[in-house]
């Protein structure tokens, strides 16, 4: 409910009382937050093992996924997906207030059609994961992903500006959607695979290879803005994610529908 309400109360805000405000309430927010967590009473759980430095569990994680090479080509493909991913983020705002001339309130209602979007897709996964094998479910996940940055940019060509927010929202929802059912179905691949005791550390490793293009795809944003106009920018982010999606239908990418058990080749659990 949270992602769904906040970025509409957002638009309200800036719309209402300007931008300032909305910022203080936002920082408001986030100290009643700190309060609440901070309030919470909890027993401290057993530390890592003192033989082993926080040095040798990080690269025991890098190597178990190296090894585990399903679960590195699906990092990387993360990785890739986050560069144009986080590009459109970078410009959505600009976007749709420069270009579209979407008031403060269409903004964080667009944001809000995109959580209803991303909500869906996760309770979508689990269906479509019943007639797909995990790796065709991220495949159709990401292919959403990508045609809903395509409908995003279309919104540019649209007639009116009721018309470009019509649409603009239709791509936020396909674009969430197929990000829901991606995850959702990213995530259990990579549960599924890895040896328990290394869950934390694999995931830790994957994290850094995945989340780890964000400030690459933020910079290709701004940079990219400079020279084209923005909905330029982000037809080709979801033009160039189609192309690595049927790329990678030729390489081990496809071995992610094996997800019985994981690799013989396994970094030995520490003692």
């Amino acid at each position: 409910m949270v992602e769904v309400s906040g970025p509409g109360m957002a638009g309200l805000l800036v719309q209402g009382f300007s931008a300032p405000y909305a910022v203080v309430a936002d920082a408001v927010s986030f100290f009643l937050a700190g309060t609440l967590v901070g309030s919470l009473r909890m027993k401290p759980r057993a530390g890592p093992d003192p033989r082993h430095g926080w040095l040798s569990r990080m690269k025991s994680g890098f190597v178990y996924l190296g090894r585990e090479r399903r679960l590195l080509m699906l990092g990387v493909s993360s990785g890739v997906f986050n560069v144009f991913i986080q590009a459109y983020l970078t410009l959505l705002v600009l976007y749709a207030v420069s270009s579209l001339h979407l008031s403060p309130a269409a903004v964080g209602a667009t944001y809000s059609v995109g959580a209803v979007g991303g909500i869906a897709g996760a309770a979508a996964a689990n269906g479509l994961g019943r007639r797909l094998s995990p790796v065709d479910a991220i495949n159709v996940g990401d292919v959403m992903t990508a045609v809903g940055l395509i409908v995003i940019a279309a919104a540019a060509a649209a007639g009116s500006t009721v018309s470009a927010a019509l649409v603009l929202a239709t791509g936020v929802f396909l674009y969430s959607f197929g990000l829901g059912v991606a995850n959702v179905h990213a995530v259990s691949v990579r549960q599924r695979i890895c040896r328990p005791d290394m869950l934390g550390r694999l995931t830790a490793s994957y994290r850094l290879i995945s989340h780890g293009t964000l400030p690459l795809g933020a910079l290709l944003g701004g940079v990219g803005a400079q020279f084209a106009d923005p909905a330029v920018i982000i037809c080709a982010s979801g033009i160039v994610l189609l192309v690595w999606v049927a790329a990678l239908q030729f390489t081990s990418y496809r071995d992610l529908a094996v997800t019985g058990t994981p690799s013989r080749e396994s970094v030995r659990p520490e003692p």
